[in-house]
């Protein structure tokens, strides 16, 4: 959290230092060719810091309503992953 002393042109600074941290800290650096993707999934996960379950509620939906292959079909090749 950004403390309230702070004024409201420090801040973008203080949002660089983040990404940069967590850039370097969670990835080891990244190329420019992958910055932007990057940079999305730092505003994705920081936009949603505060709701920690919604990720596990979206997979435990999809995993709801999957249909799992059974063996024979995925030995045999036959089986295709439906969004495919």
């Amino acid at each position: 959290e950004i403390p309230s002393t702070i004024s409201l042109k420090c801040r973008p600074r203080w949002a660089e230092i983040r990404i940069k941290a967590w850039l370097l800290g969670t990835h080891h650096g990244v190329s420019q060719q992958h910055l932007q993707a990057y940079l999305n999934e730092y505003v994705f996960r920081f936009n949603r810091r505060f709701y920690p379950m919604t990720a596990f509620n979206s997979v435990l939906g999809l995993a709801i309503d999957a249909l799992p292959p059974t063996y024979e079909q995925l030995y045999s090749g036959m089986w295709v992953h439906p969004r495919v």
